[in-house]
């Protein structure tokens, strides 16, 4: 007989925000969380791990997340068609578990956890009308600290890369066409 599924999701949030003009603004929140299950893997048929005790953090749970945005006007420029956009966000690494090449994992589910996460995004925009529509050219750069952020781990212990990190998104450069519908008449 299965025991009941249970899972919990906890958090407080502070946040603070201010808009001017027609389409200005800022915002700036710290969320504190928690995610945990007793069944944080869905072992079944298809899925090859051994696991002991299936309580544990769910996949998700970064329990510290600090974001911010920024969409300000260029006054240097002289008119309102330029803007600058910021997006700043950190977090706590999200968790994984350890296994051995048997598939079993070894110690608490999800007891290990990726760095941190660190973005900073800044762009220049221009809107202009063309053909009758309303648009935006943005220009930026995405992760500009050029933070690692990981995205896969080496987590088989005895691996001769073991508990190596992977996939670093790195420094990029971002060329968006926004769409903001038909030109008022």
């Amino acid at each position: 007989m299965r025991s009941a599924t249970s899972a919990a999701y906890d958090q407080v949030a502070l946040v603070a925000r201010q808009t001017f003009g027609d389409q200005y603004g800022w915002m700036a929140s710290y969320v504190r969380s928690r995610a945990v299950s007793n069944a944080v893997l869905d072992v079944s048929v298809d899925q090859p791990l051994e696991v002991l005790n299936n309580f544990g953090r769910m996949p998700w749970d970064a329990p510290n997340r600090v974001l911010g945005w920024g969409y300000f006007p260029l006054p240097l420029v002289g008119n309102k068609q330029w803007a600058l956009a910021v997006l700043t966000d950190y977090r706590t690494g999200f968790p994984f578990a350890v296994t051995n090449d048997a598939g079993s994992v070894i110690g608490p589910v999800d007891s290990h956890r990726y760095p941190a996460n660190f973005d900073l995004n800044i762009s220049i925009e221009r809107r202009f009308n063309f053909a009758g529509y309303r648009l935006a050219l943005r220009v930026g750069a995405d992760n500009i600290t050029d933070s690692r952020n990981p995205t896969a781990v080496n987590a088989v212990e005895g691996a001769p890369q073991f508990l190596q990190f992977f996939g670093e998104e790195g420094r990029h450069f971002v060329l968006r066409i926004r769409f903001f519908g038909r030109t008022p008449h």
